[in-house]
């Protein structure tokens, strides 16, 4: 990997290509698309936004230009484009951005939220009552799924079913691009770490914590979405899961760092994660909470002292 991280760095035409064949192959490999992230973060937290956004455009142009001289659907070719650029390149690109000038991953964190919860907005403006255009979208996108994996529900329950994903589907496809675009980040910064600083993303991640006045804006927030009806009430909540997703991210980092502090077995982080793919909101629920605790007890500060005190650290 560390070949791979200077290979890119070694120039606009190698980041190119290594964002293109990527993003190319993740067709087939839909996990390269990370890697495909992760390489324009890259870029941008090693040499800045122009040289990131530079990447960007011209892979973008790139994969348009193939895409379209194929034998593969015009539509799907401009769908995958899209998504590419909009989902897995500008904003792990802008968020890198602010990592860079701030060295700061809370901050990089709260922008990225930010930013999540603008387009939100913006979405909801251009839809008007967005509900209703999930209860018209979703049974395009998911009866045959349904039907096809044979989950026994009666046409009643899945109607039910799809009513209860209209309500609160904009905050998790919003939360999902925030977990995809950290996870570029991520990946970009360890792969920067090993290059010019072993063992810094380690320590960077452990210690990140978003700022507690996110929560004064948390409440608000629910204030919002419990005392009111309507569109408004449904934007709140839907904001409300993006700020868990947030926070979420925080408590990821108290459990890695906790786990390290108390030496304790990797099969603890194995056992998160496959409860995340099974259980995905209710473990976010869950690492939310304990964000949220820490930041009134400080959670990770206690177990150090805890640790140091008994005399044992990591092993």
């Amino acid at each position: 990997m560390q070949a791979i991280a200077t290979y890119i760095l070694r120039g606009p035409l190698q980041a190119i290509f290594v964002t293109t064949l990527s993003s190319a192959l993740s067709l087939v490999l839909p996990p390269l698309a990370h890697f495909s992230g992760a390489c324009v973060a890259l870029v941008t937290l090693r040499k800045g936004l122009k040289d990131g956004i530079f990447v960007l455009a011209i892979s973008g142009i790139i994969l348009g230009s193939v895409g379209l001289v194929s034998s593969i659907n015009t539509i799907m070719v401009k769908v995958f484009l899209l998504a590419m650029i909009l989902v897995w390149w500008l904003p792990v690109c802008l968020t890198a951005a602010v990592l860079r000038y701030t060295r700061s991953l809370g901050l990089a964190v709260l922008f990225l939220g930010a930013l999540s919860l603008v387009t939100m907005s913006g979405f909801y403006l251009v839809i008007g009552d967005v509900p209703a255009w999930w209860r018209e979208v979703l049974p395009a996108m998911l009866n045959t799924m349904y039907k096809a994996a044979n989950f026994g529900l009666t046409e009643q329950q899945l109607d039910q079913q799809l009513e209860n994903m209209a309500v609160v589907m904009t905050g998790f496809m919003f939360a999902a691009v925030v977990y995809l675009s950290m996870i570029n980040l991520f990946i970009a910064r360890w792969m920067q770490s090993m290059l010019f600083n072993p063992g810094g993303f380690r320590s960077e991640f452990h210690a990140l914590k978003l700022d507690r006045r996110l929560g004064i804006f948390l409440v608000i927030i629910g204030a919002v979405s419990m005392f009111t009806s309507g569109n408004l009430a449904n934007y709140a909540l839907n904001a409300l899961i993006l700020i868990a997703a947030l926070y979420s991210l925080q408590g990821l980092a108290i459990v890695y760092a906790v786990v390290a502090a108390l030496g304790a077995h990797i099969g603890w982080l194995v056992a998160l994660y496959i409860l995340m793919f099974f259980a995905l909101p209710y473990v976010m629920l869950a690492l939310s909470c304990t964000a949220l605790a820490d930041n009134v007890i400080d959670i990770r500060r206690r177990v150090k002292k805890r640790d140091s005190s008994s005399g044992h650290g990591p092993d």
